[in-house]
C-alpha cells in the first residue's frame, strides 16, 4: 500500500512540475516495485519533463525490454525526439502509426508547429482536443495560433482560459492568458485574475503571476502596490534581472531614487554591460544633482552603443547642469569646459536625430549660458550643424546660434510655449547686448503668454522685458509679476522681480514687503537677500553690511559683490575688523574676486576695490597684480587712473620696488599729502635723506593739524637711517613738543629712547603712555611690550617684566602679539610656561618665523626632542628661505640622535642670513660633531665660531678647553691618565664649569672615577651652576658606586660617598626616578633587599612617560630581585604593567623564564611571547 501511496505522490508532483521532488519520491520505491511499468513510467515523465533526455531514453529501454505497450512506446519516443530538437524523426515515427490516440495526434500536430507549419498544425490540434477534451496543452497551442498569428485576441483568450482550467499549475497558460487581457484592455479583469492566482499559490510557485500584477499595477499608476509585488517576484527568484529592472522602474515611479539606484545597480552587478540599467542609473544620478557621476554613466552607456541618443542627451543635460553649478560657484574655466563638452555631446546627438525638437532645444539653452550667465569674453566651438564650419564663437555668435536652434525646433512644433518663451529670452539678451530694440524679444515672449496664459513662469518673463524694454513699462511688468503671483503665489522669482520694480520705482515699503515675501518662500535664495541689502544701504540702516556679507554666503551676485566691497572700502581697515570681526574681508575679497573673474577682468573700479581689500589683508602680490590689471583696461578718466597709481604706489613700498613707486608718484603729476608721503617714504628707504625730508617738509605744510605727528615720525624714520638713533629721538622730541603726542608718536618716541640708550626719555614716554591708557579702557598691546622692554633695559628685573606682560594678556587674550611677547620674556627666564604662550599665539594667528622659532626654542627647553623636531620641520615647510629654521632644526635633528648635516650645511645656499644664525649655526655643527665624535671636524669649525663669540667669555673659554681636547683626540684613540695633563692645565687657566665637566668625561674614559668625581666637585662652585647640581650630584654618586666595583680597596668610602651624594640629589627633588634608581643599586650593592626594593618600585610608581631606558633599567633589576626572593605575586603584578613598553623576551634570559614558569608567573613559551 505504501508503494501505491509513493508512485501517487510522485505522478502528482510531476503533475504540478515538481521534479526533484518526483525524483526523490521515486528513489523511495522498493526495488521489487522499481521494474513496474506504472513506476517506470512515471520515471520516464519526471526525467523528461526535468530536460534528463538520457535518464529518459534509458527508462524507455527498460519499458521496450519488458514488452510495454508498442504504440504508448512509439509516442514517448516522438516526445523524448521533439524535446531533443529530432523533429522529422519524431514526426516520421507518428505519421507511420495506425491507430493514432490523443497523445499521438497533439504531438503529430506539435511536430507541425515546430516546424512552422502553423496552418496545418491547426486541424491537427483540434482534432487532438475533440479526442482528449481534458489535455489542456492543445488549447494552448489553438490560443497562442489565434494570438500571435491570426491576432483574434478574443478566441486566444476563451482558449487559454480552458487551458488555464484544465491545468492551473500551467504557468505558460496562466501568463498568456494574462498578456491576452491586457491587450484586450481588460486591465481590472486581469488584476483580479493574477490576485487570484497570487493569493492560491505560494510565492515561488507564483513568480510569473506576481510579475505580471507589478506590471499591470504599474500601467495603472499603483507604484506602492507594484513594489510589493515586484518584491514577492523576486522572493522566488532573486537572480532575474527582468525583475530587478521592473522594480528600479517602480520605484522611480514612486520617487523613491535611492531605492531605484541600488536595483539598477543588481542588474549592472549581472551584466555591467547592461544598457539599459547604465542609463537608468546615469538618470537617477542626474535627479540627484550628482552630475559628475551621471555623466560618467552616460559614457559608459555609449561605451556599449555609441547611437544611443537618450545616453547622449542626458550626457548633454547633466554637462549643462553641472556648467551651471560652476559658473554659479565662480569657476568660469570648469563651468566653459563643461559647457563645451555639452555642445558636443548635443551635436552628435542631432547627427543622429535631428528631427527630435527636444535636442533643438537642449542646443539652444546650451548656446545661451554665458550670456545668462553674463560672461562676455566667453567663446565657445560651435560645431557645423550650428554654424557655417567650427571656429571660436564669441558670445554674440553664441546667441545667433541659440536663435537658429529655437527657429528649427519652432518650425517642428510651432505651438510648443516653451520654445517661443526660451527664443524671447534669446532675443532680449541680443537686444541688451547690441543695446538695440526689445521689439521682438517682447513679440515672442507674448506669443509664449498667448499660448499658454496658465504659466506663470511666462507672465514673469513678460514682466522682465516690459522693465528692461527701454521704455521702462512699469505699469505693464506689474500687471504681469502680479499675474503670475495670481497663478501661483509661492513664486519666488516674482515676487523678487516686484520687489525690485518697487524699489527701481523708489517705493522702498512695498519693495522691502515683496522681498521679504519672497524670504518666506524660500529663506535661502539669495536674490531677496541682495534686494534688502541694497534697501538698507538706500536707507543707511545699521545691518547693511551684515545683509550683503550674508548675501556673499549665499552665491555670487556681482552688483551685491561691488557694494559690499565699496562699503568696506569706505571703512578704515582696523575700524571694519573691530565692527564686524576679521574674516570680513576674506569673504568681500573672495565674492568681488569671483565677480571680476566672472566677467573678465574688465571692470577697473572692481579690480581696484580688489587691490584695497587684498592689501588690508596683507596680500600684497596679489594686491599689486590687481592694481596693475586695473591700470591696463582702457575707457578710464585721468582722476581714476591716478587713484589707481597712487594705490599701486602704496603696495609696491612693502614690496621694496621704491623706484618703481616713485615713478607712478610723479606720474600722477599731484603733490597731495598722501603722494608727497609716499615719494618721502620711498626716498628715505632709498638712502636719499635730503630729498626725503624735502619732501616730508612739503606733505608737512598741506597736512590738518591732527596729521602732522604721521608726518613727523616718517622724517623721524628717515633721521634714524642717516644720523642715528639719537638724533632721530631729538628730533623727534624737539618737533612734538609744540603739539599734542598721540600714542603712536609716544611708542615712537620710546622705541628710538630704547634704541639709543636714553633710559630716562624711555621712562617719561612709558610714564606719558601709561597716562593715556588710564584714559582708554585699557593698556594697549604695544604699550605693553615697551614696558617690557622698559625692564629688560634696567637689567635688574626680569621678572617685572614678565609681569606687565602677563597683565597686559589677561586685558587682551586675543592678540597674538602680546602672547608672542610674553614667551620671548619666559624663555629669556628659563620658564617651561613659555611653550603655553608660544602655542597660544600660534592659534591666535602668530605665524611669523620669530614665533615659530619661539616654539621650537620653548620645547627644546623642556626637553621634547621630537616635539621640537616637528616644529622645526614645519617652520622649514613654511618657510623655507628662512636661516634660522634651518639651524634649529639642525639642533633639533642633532637632540634626536638622527643624521643632520645637510640641515646643519643648508645655510651655505642662504644669502643674507643675520650674522647670529650664522654663528649659532656653526656652534650647533660642533655640538654635533662632538656627539658623533668627528674631533677633525670639531678643530675645523671651533676656530670658526671663536671670532664671533669673542664679546662672551664663557662661550670662547668653553671653545678653548674644546680645542685643546679636539687635538688631543685625533691624535690618540687611547687615552691614558697622564695625557690628561695639559688638558687639566688648560682648563685650570680658562677656569669655567664646562671645562671641569669635559674634563670629567675624560677622566671617566680612562676609568679614573676619583679624578672625575673631584672634576665635577670643583664644577659646582662657579655662578650659575645652581641649576645643575640634581644632575651633577647624581653623576658623581654613579661615578662612586662604579670606583667601588672596580677598587675594592676603596667601596666602603666610595658607596658613603654615593649615599651621601644621592642624599643631596633627592632632597633637591624627591620625586627623581634616576636618584631612586641609583638608590636602588646602592641597596643591592649593600645587601639591603628591603631598601632596594623600595626605591625601585618608586621609580615604577612615579613614572611620567619620560627615558625610556630608566624603564627598562629598573623593570630588569626588579625582576632579578623578585625572582631571587622568589615573590610570585609581585612578579604577576610587574608583568602586565610593562608588557606593552618592553621586550620582555630580551631582558629575560633562559635561567630566568625557567624560573618564571616554574613559579606559574609564565604557563608555556607562547604565554612568553604573548608577553
Amino acid at each position: 500500500m505504501s508503494q501505491k501511496l509513493l508512485l501517487c505522490l510522485a505522478e502528482s508532483l510531476c503533475a504540478q512540475q515538481c521534479h526533484e521532488e518526483a525524483s526523490a519520491a521515486l528513489e523511495k520505491i522498493g526495488e521489487e516495485h522499481a521494474r513496474q511499468p506504472a513506476v517506470l513510467w512515471c520515471f520516464f515523465e519526471t526525467a523528461l519533463q526535468s530536460g534528463n533526455f538520457d535518464k529518459a531514453e534509458e527508462v524507455l529501454s527498460t519499458l521496450q525490454e519488458i514488452g510495454f505497450e508498442s504504440s504508448r512506446m512509439k509516442s514517448a519516443q516522438a516526445r523524448l525526439l521533439i524535446q531533443r530538437e529530432k523533429i522529422a524523426e519524431a514526426q516520421e515515427i507518428l505519421t507511420g502509426l495506425e491507430d493514432k490516440s490523443p497523445e499521438a495526434t497533439h504531438l503529430l500536430a506539435l511536430t507541425h508547429w515546430k516546424l512552422g507549419q502553423h496552418d496545418e498544425a491547426m486541424p491537427i490540434f483540434l482534432e487532438a482536443a475533440r479526442l482528449d477534451p481534458q489535455d489542456y496543452r492543445n488549447f494552448l497551442y489553438l490560443g497562442k495560433h489565434y494570438f500571435h498569428h491570426l491576432k483574434d485576441v478574443q478566441k486566444a483568450v476563451k482558449c487559454f482560459q480552458k487551458a488555464f482550467q484544465l491545468n492551473r499549475a500551467s504557468e505558460e497558460a496562466g501568463s498568456l492568458l494574462s498578456d491576452a487581457l491586457c491587450d484586450l484592455g481588460q486591465h481590472e479583469q486581469n488584476v483580479k485574475f493574477l490576485e487570484a492566482i497570487t493569493s492560491q499559490l505560494p510565492v515561488k510557485r507564483a513568480k510569473w503571476a506576481w510579475l505580471r500584477l507589478g506590471l499591470q499595477q504599474l500601467r495603472l499608476g499603483n507604484a506602492t502596490e507594484a513594489v510589493q509585488s515586484l518584491q514577492n517576484s523576486l522572493r522566488a527568484d532573486p537572480s532575474d534581472k527582468s525583475c530587478w529592472e521592473c522594480l528600479g522602474e517602480a520605484y522611480l515611479m514612486r520617487e523613491s531614487l535611492g531605492a531605484a539606484l541600488l536595483c539598477f545597480k543588481k542588474c549592472l552587478d549581472a551584466d555591467p554591460k547592461d544598457l539599459f540599467s547604465l542609463y537608468e542609473t546615469a538618470t537617477i544620478k542626474s535627479r540627484q544633482g550628482l552630475y559628475k557621476e551621471a555623466a560618467d554613466n552616460f559614457e559608459e552607456a555609449l561605451d556599449v552603443n555609441p547611437e544611443y541618443v537618450p545616453a547622449i542627451k542626458g550626457l548633454a543635460e547633466a554637462r549643462l547642469a553641472l556648467s551651471r553649478e560652476h559658473l554659479e560657484q565662480g569657476l568660469c574655466g570648469l563651468g566653459l569646459d563643461d559647457c563645451q563638452q555639452a555642445l558636443d555631446a548635443v551635436a552628435r546627438a542631432l547627427a543622429l536625430q535631428g528631427r527630435l525638437v527636444c535636442l533643438w532645444k537642449l542646443a539652444g539653452d546650451i548656446c545661451l549660458v554665458p550670456a545668462v550667465y553674463g560672461i562676455d569674453w566667453a567663446s565657445l566651438k560651435l560645431p557645423t550643424s550650428l554654424l557655417q564650419g567650427e571656429q571660436d564663437s564669441g558670445q554674440e555668435q553664441l546667441i545667433k546660434a541659440s536663435q537658429k536652434c529655437y527657429m528649427t525646433a519652432i518650425r517642428m512644433k510651432p505651438r510648443l510655449a516653451s520654445l517661443w518663451h526660451d527664443l524671447g529670452l534669446a532675443l532680449w539678451l541680443e537686444a541688451r547686448l547690441q543695446k538695440g530694440s526689445f521689439d521682438k524679444a517682447l513679440a515672442s515672449v507674448r506669443n509664449a503668454v498667448t499660448l499658454k496664459p496658465d504659466c506663470f513662469a511666462y507672465w514673469n518673463s513678460l514682466g522682465v522685458l516690459a522693465v528692461s524694454s527701454g521704455a521702462e513699462n512699469y505699469g505693464l511688468a506689474q500687471h504681469c509679476f502680479i499675474k503670475s503671483l495670481e497663478l501661483e503665489n509661492n513664486n519666488l522669482y516674482a515676487w523678487t522681480n516686484l520687489g525690485a520694480l518697487y524699489l527701481q520705482a523708489g517705493n522702498v515699503q512695498l519693495a522691502h514687503q515683496a522681498f521679504a515675501k519672497a524670504q518666506s518662500v524660500e529663506p535661502t535664495a539669495m536674490r531677496p537677500w541682495v534686494g534688502q541689502a541694497f534697501i538698507a544701504e538706500k536707507v543707511q540702516h545699521h545691518d547693511t553690511v551684515d545683509l550683503f556679507r550674508h548675501c556673499m554666503g549665499l552665491g555670487n551676485h556681482g552688483d551685491a559683490a561691488r557694494a559690499y566691497a565699496s562699503y568696506l572700502c569706505k571703512e578704515s581697515g582696523p575700524t571694519v575688523a573691530q565692527k564686524h570681526g576679521r574674516d570680513i574681508l576674506v569673504v568681500a575679497s573672495d565674492a568681488l574676486s569671483r565677480t571680476v573673474d566672472l566677467e573678465g577682468a574688465l571692470d577697473p573700479a572692481a579690480l581696484n576695490m580688489l587691490g584695497i581689500l587684498l592689501e588690508r589683508q596683507g596680500l600684497l602680490r596679489s594686491a599689486r597684480d590687481a592694481y596693475k590689471k586695473a591700470l591696463t583696461l582702457p575707457g578710464q578718466n585721468d582722476d581714476n587712473i591716478n587713484c589707481i597709481r597712487v594705490n599701486l604706489a602704496r603696495v609696491l613700498c612693502p614690496l621694496g620696488c621704491y623706484e618703481e613707486a616713485i615713478q607712478l608718484c610723479l606720474q600722477t603729476g599731484s603733490r597731495s599729502k598722501d603722494v608727497l608721503c609716499i615719494l618721502g617714504f620711498c626716498y628715505g628707504k632709498l638712502g636719499e635723506s635730503s630729498e626725503a625730508l624735502k619732501v616730508y617738509e612739503e606733505a608737512l605744510s598741506k597736512s590738518p593739524p591732527e596729521k602732522k605727528g604721521e608726518v613727523e615720525l616718517g622724517m623721524a624714520m628717515v633721521t634714524l637711517k642717516a644720523s642715528g638713533a639719537a638724533a632721530a629721538k631729538d628730533f623727534l622730541q624737539n618737533r612734538l613738543s609744540s603739539m599734542p603726542q598721540s600714542r603712536e608718536a609716544l611708542e615712537a618716541l620710546c622705541c628710538l629712547s630704547l634704541l639709543a640708550g636714553d633710559s630716562s626719555a624711555c621712562r617719561s614716554s612709558t610714564q606719558k603712555l601709561m597716562t593715556l591708557s588710564k584714559k582708554g579702557t585699557a593698556l594697549h598691546e604695544r604699550t605693553a611690550s615697551l614696558l617690557c622692554c622698559q625692564q629688560f633695559m634696567k637689567g635688574t628685573d626680569a621678572r617685572q617684566a614678565c609681569r606687565i606682560l602677563s597683565s597686559a594678556v589677561h586685558v587682551h587674550p586675543d592678540k597674538g602679539s602680546l602672547w608672542s611677547a610674553l614667551t620671548q620674556a619666559l624663555l629669556l627666564e628659563k620658564r617651561p610656561s613659555a611653550l603655553c604662550c608660544a602655542l597660544a599665539g600660534l592659534v591666535l594667528g602668530e605665524r611669523s618665523p620669530r614665533h615659530m622659532t619661539m616654539i621650537v626654542l620653548a620645547r627644546l627647553m623642556q626637553g621634547k626632542s621630537k616635539e621640537a623636531l616637528r616644529a622645526a620641520q614645519k617652520m622649514v615647510y613654511l618657510y623655507p628661505n628662512s636661516h634660522s629654521g634651518w639651524v634649529l632644526l639642525g639642533l633639533a635633528i642633532s637632540e634626536c640622535r638622527v643624521v643632520a648635516d645637510k640641515a646643519l650645511q643648508h645655510d651655505r645656499f642662504l644669502l643674507g642670513a643675520d650674522t647670529l644664525w650664522k654663528l649659532w649655526s656653526n656652534l650647533v655643527q660642533v655640538h654635533y660633531a662632538c656627539v658623533h665624535h668627528r674631533w677633525q671636524k670639531v678643530s675645523e669649525l671651533v676656530p670658526l665660531v671663536l671670532w664671533g663669540f669673542a664679546g662672551s667669555p664663557l662661550v670662547s673659554k668653553s671653545l678653548n678647553v674644546l680645542q685643546v681636547i679636539s687635538e688631543l683626540l685625533m691624535k690618540t684613540s687611547r687615552l691614558e691618565k697622564a695625557s690628561l695633563s695639559s688638558i687639566q692645565n688648560t682648563v685650570e687657566s680658562e677656569d669655567i664649569a664646562t671645562g671641569w665637566q669635559m674634563l670629567s668625561k675624560l677622566q671617566q674614559r680612562t676609568e679614573d672615577y676619583s679624578g672625575a668625581i673631584e672634576s665635577l666637585q670643583r664644577a659646582k662652585k662657579y655662578d650659575g651652576m645652581e641649576g645643575k647640581i640634581l644632575e651633577l650630584e647624581l653623576c658623581q654618586a654613579w661615578l662612586a658606586l662604579r670606583s667601588a666595583k672596580v677598587d675594592s680597596q676603596q667601596r666602603e668610602g666610595m658607596l658613603k660617598a654615593a649615599l651621601g651624594y644621592l642624599n643631596t640629589a633627592l632632597r633637591t627633588n624627591p620625586r627623581c626616578r634616576a636618584g631612586h634608581m641609583v638608590l636602588g643599586v646602592w641597596a643591592l650593592e649593600n645587601d639591603n633587599s628591603r631598601l632596594a626594593k623600595k626605591s625601585l618600585e618608586r621609580v615604577m610608581r612615579f613614572d611620567d612617560g619620560g627615558s625610556s631606558w630608566i624603564q627598562s633599567a629598573t623593570v630588569k633589576l626588579l625582576l632579578l630581585h623578585y625572582l631571587e626572593k622568589k615573590d610570585a605575586d609581585a612578579l604577576k603584578k610587574l608583568l602586565p604593567q610593562v608588557e606593552e613598553q618592553l621586550d620582555l623576551q630580551s631582558l629575560l634570559s633562559e635561567e630566568n623564564r625557567e624560573q618564571l614558569i616554574s613559579m606559574g608567573v609564565l604557563f608555556n613559551a607562547s604565554e612568553l611571547k604573548k608577553h
